[in-house]
């Protein structure tokens, strides 16, 4: 549907629709143009010859066109409308006074110098009353009916009135010439019109298309909001220096997404304009509402204080709860933030930014309630957002800061490297060094995990091509939950020409790594490619043992909380450790424990035979060139300081045996 109006009201647009000024130097035009065609009709008055046409004809006109002049400017003293009609009637009656003097011109018979003398007039004034009735209509629809009526009128007076007069007065060539000559200087006229409002209108439609497309940019067409355009441009000037204070709200539509979801988005749409309607009733105190952007508003409230902007936004809240929406059937609920200037921000972005910032502070502690921006509660949140707006904007990770550190895991009976787990980390131009507990969260929260888990791999994968050792890399049930992700890791080890059978993948504990279909499908796929699956903190996040029997996995790797304890001789630390450690040797899983205090737990751990180690901080985790031999450069291990073993138990000779590996 278009919202443009249709192209024939842009292109009839009225004189009243131009504006004061317009109309104000139309009427001075028109009073001019008037007093000067008085003028010369009074002087051809005192100019007369005195013979039969000007006693008996052309006095009697000339008083016509007088009063009708002087009519004329006496109506651009009264109301526009009125006088418009008016004037437009009078120059209309130009055209018939003119067809009318011609007309007795030639059936009255009268002389051929009376007919020449009085044509010459005619040649000067018709083309001008037909400028003046299109300064009169201002529109080619209102005109040219009365163009063609006209020079249609013109052409039957001319050809009956000289047949008439050729006729009984016989045939005259000067006669002919001068009829030749109006009629011309008529046609050309009009052509020249019509051709200029023609160009007119064009000019017209192409003004309105402006005016119509500049509207449409700082409004929005669903809810007849002012769109966020509209208000950077009334922000900027709100907050020059020295301005009025003011609060700003930001609102939120709580549980938009569901709405949407199960009811549709028509749905959604009447809810949006529903809250829209209730946003507009606060202009009776002088606040504007925006819409900026799906189910976010915002509304300016020059003068408020921040209690007087907390009891705005409650009534917004308290006129939709009042007043559900009939059609959708639903209660709908608002999160407001507030934030003032210019104690809280003296610039539109940090006016916004707070204001957001205690908003998404509400939708985390309940959503519903109204919040004005504290400093103190609310840098978190804004680390938050800053956080989520650099991953949104990120393309290329490496290029944002994103690195990789291995940590080294040795085989501690041969006391060699046997495979590396890559760390992502993050080292931004303007943040500095951000730790992987923040980051990792932010990614997930805002979806960007995926891609930045798929770059880390092929990144590690690339980088790890030349080393002789296995490759771990951490993925998390999100990364699992993709349709696609089991074919982007082939598609990576395609890419890179990584072997498969080198690469391991660590899967984090959650409810989704068990019941998630979508999970098991592409664990299943990643196995018949030959990755290596381990559980990493096994114990202290989802753990389901039954489904754990079904999975095929080649490690585990033991939560720190379940052993951290067996310094103490904890006897449940040692149950559960013991447990786990069966379990893995049954199932043929390398077993991998975390531990706090190295030298504490080598004592309880030693009669298990530590197999395999990753050691800190003597082995930290470290950068490497993708080179041959850059695991060499690897730190050693020091056997007092293992903080990661993988575990056998020398109970059962069997189990003492090295793990496979190099």
């Amino acid at each position: 549907m278009s919202v443009l109006p249709p192209a024939e009201d842009i292109l009839s647009t009225t004189l009243e629709a131009e504006g004061p000024e317009w109309q104000s130097g139309w009427i001075t035009s028109l009073t001019q143009g008037s007093l000067t065609i008085l003028a010369a009709t009074v002087s051809i008055w005192f100019l007369e010859t005195g013979d039969a046409w000007d006693v008996t004809y052309d006095r009697a006109l000339n008083l016509i066109m007088i009063a009708g002049l002087v009519l004329t400017i006496l109506m651009t003293q009264t109301d526009w409308r009125q006088k418009q009609n008016i004037i437009e009637l009078f120059l209309r009656g130009s055209v018939v006074w003119l067809l009318v003097q011609l007309g007795l011109l030639l059936f009255t018979l009268q002389p051929i110098q009376t007919v020449q003398r009085e044509l010459t007039e005619t040649l000067i004034w018709f083309p001008t009353v037909l400028v003046w009735t299109l300064l009169a209509t201002g529109s080619l629809r209102s005109l040219q009916p009365v163009l063609y009526a006209t020079l249609i009128g013109l052409m039957v007076v001319m050809v009956l009135g000289g047949s008439y007069w050729t006729y009984h007065l016989g045939w005259n060539n000067s006669l002919v010439a001068n009829l030749l000559q109006l009629l011309i200087s008529s046609l050309t006229a009009f052509l020249m019109l019509r051709f200029s409002l023609q160009r007119l209108e064009r000019l017209k439609f192409a003004q309105g298309e402006r005016q119509a497309l500049a509207a449409l940019a700082y409004r929005d067409l669903l809810t007849e909001l002012p769109n966020r355009l509209a208000l950077e441009r009334e922000l900027s000037d709100m907050t020059r220096p020295g301005a009025t204070p003011f609060s700003l709200l930001v609102i939120d539509v709580d549980s938009f997404k569901v709405i949407n979801d199960t009811l549709g988005h028509a749905a959604g749409d009447q809810v949006l304009r529903g809250v829209a309607q209730a946003l507009m009733r606060g202009e009776q105190r002088g606040a504007r509402a925006f819409r900026i952007s799906g189910d976010e508003f915002v509304v300016l409230a020059p003068g408020f204080g921040t209690e007087h902007a907390e009891a705005l936004a409650r009534s917004f809240q308290r006129d939709l709860t009042e007043h559900p929406d009939q059609d959708v059937g639903v209660r709908v609920g608002l999160s407001v933030g507030i934030s003032r200037f210019p104690d809280d921000g003296q610039t539109p972005q940090a006016l916004l930014r707070h204001a957001d910032s205690a908003m998404y502070s509400v939708k985390r502690s309940g959503r519903g309630r109204v919040k004005a921006y504290r400093e103190d509660q609310d840098l978190q949140t804004e680390r938050f957002q800053q956080l989520a707006r650099v991953l949104g904007q990120s393309r290329q990770p490496g290029e944002e800061g994103f690195y990789l550190k291995y940590q080294p895991i040795f085989n501690l009976l041969t006391g060699k490297i046997a495979k590396v787990e890559a760390l992502l980390r993050w080292q931004h131009a303007e943040m500095g060094l951000i730790v992987p507990q923040e980051f990792i969260r932010v990614a997930e929260q805002t979806g960007q995990l995926p891609h930045l888990g798929l770059w880390a791999l092929e990144r590690a994968c690339r980088e790890a091509l030349a080393w002789p050792i296995t490759l771990s890399v951490n993925v998390s049930a999100t990364q699992l939950c993709q349709p696609d992700f089991a074919v982007d890791v082939a598609s990576i080890l395609s890419r890179t020409g990584f072997p498969s059978e080198r690469l391991e993948l660590e899967l984090t504990e959650t409810a989704q790594l068990y019941e998630n279909d979508r999970v098991q499908v592409n664990l299943s796929e990643l196995c018949s490619q030959g990755v290596s699956l381990s559980i990493d903190d096994f114990g202290a996040g989802y753990s389901n043992l039954a489904r754990l029997r079904s999975m095929q996995l080649t490690g585990i790797k033991l939560d720190r909380s379940l052993i951290q304890d067996l310094p103490a001789e904890d006897e449940f630390s040692h149950l559960v450790s013991e447990a786990v450690l069966d379990l893995s040797y049954l199932y043929s899983l390398d077993l991998t424990a975390e531990a706090w205090k190295p030298k504490s737990m080598w004592t309880p751990c030693a009669p298990w035979a530590l197999s395999w180690g990753k050691g800190l901080p003597s082995a930290a985790p470290c950068r490497l060139k993708p080179s041959p031999t850059s695991c060499e450069q690897m730190p050693q291990p020091n056997p007092e300081t293992y903080v990661r073993a993988t575990l056998e138990l020398t109970q059962h000779p069997s189990r003492c045996q090295p793990l496979s590996g190099p």
